[in-house]
């Protein structure tokens, strides 16, 4: 038998189904977790970024034992540029965004942008390719970012959701983590130029919902109802912040 390139090979003689079992989970996470490593420029801006968010806004990330070590869908509110930022360098395993296809005109910015994980979307005329690149993500082994609202709010409150995060979760038979940022809309709100260089910004993760748990349901109304308790989880988590900030 001709062994294909990168294969990995296992000596499965004299094990029994459930430690061969057990030697394919250890080696999958092993391989999981080789994928997900940051390349070392993406190291780099993440640990520059954290600084500056750190000085300049006093940045805090909660629940970060919420993060899985597998693929998954990471969605947040979204109301600043600031936000893939204020998600990614809290982090220390690799992300995946995608952004308006306008950012990567300029062939400079366009290069790093795709060397921090960043993937080009066409918002006018969304494809069916960029949930089946979602897909292979997560099914790979990494962590996907999606904003459910499609765009930044206008006055920092949570808008509607749209199914997108619920659809890949559930094409790729992963979960979603919801989260929170707070601060980021009065550090650098949408119309202005310039972020503020001093605030406070915040964000947390909350517990990890599994599209599984909607089975029972018809395929459109399971993710209807998916998108729903995303949504409420995250107005959960927002309030959840001020009830500490109050303490």
């Amino acid at each position: 038998m001709i062994c294909p390139k990168g294969a990995i090979q296992l000596d499965s003689s004299n094990l029994s189904i459930i430690e061969v079992e057990h030697l394919l989970l250890h080696h999958y996470l092993k391989l999981l977790k080789r994928r997900s490593k940051p390349t070392i420029l993406y190291r780099t801006l993440r640990y520059i970024s954290l600084m500056l968010s750190k000085i300049c806004y006093s940045h805090e990330a909660i629940g970060l034992e919420n993060i899985p070590n597998v693929g998954a869908v990471i969605t947040s509110n979204h109301s600043s540029f600031l936000d893939p930022i204020l998600i990614g360098n809290v982090l220390k395993r690799s992300i995946h965004y995608f952004a308006r296809d306008s950012l990567f005109s300029n062939p400079l910015f366009g290069w790093l942008l795709k060397k921090l994980s960043v993937h080009p979307i066409n918002r006018r005329s969304p494809s069916t390719s960029v949930i089946k690149q979602a897909k292979q993500l997560i099914l790979s082994g990494q962590a996907v970012v999606v904003f459910p609202e499609g765009s930044r709010s206008n006055d920092g409150k949570i808008g509607m959701f749209k199914e997108g995060a619920a659809f890949i979760a559930a094409a790729a038979n992963g979960v979603v983590v919801p989260s929170y940022i707070e601060g980021s809309f009065d550090a650098w709100p949408k119309g202005k130029k310039k972020p503020r260089l001093v605030g406070k910004t915040r964000i947390i993760f909350g517990k990890a919902i599994n599209f599984s748990s909607y089975n029972h349901l018809p395929h459109k109304q399971a993710l209807a109802q998916y998108t729903k308790d995303i949504k409420r989880s995250t107005e959960q988590l927002r309030d959840s912040l001020k009830s500490k900030s109050t303490c």
